[in-house]
């Protein structure tokens, strides 16, 4: 859904129906697939309590020590 959200109109409408949802009722949205800046910047705009993706940071191997 958070995919080039800026190009869709549907998916721009339902990020802001769950926001509204989760404020009534105490909880948080999490954002998944946030590959852009662009795509960050509106949902921060949003206010997207927490999000996941590329242009956040990428993922850094673990290394498991025994």
């Amino acid at each position: 859904m958070i995919h080039n959200i800026l190009n869709n109109e549907s998916q721009k409408k339902m990020v802001s129906l769950l926001l509204n949802f989760a404020i009534q009722s105490n909880t948080s949205v999490i954002a998944e697939d946030i590959e852009h800046l662009e795509d960050l910047g509106f949902l921060k705009q949003e206010g997207i309590h927490f999000g996941q993706g590329y242009a956040l940071g990428k993922p850094h191997q673990k290394i498991l020590c025994y």
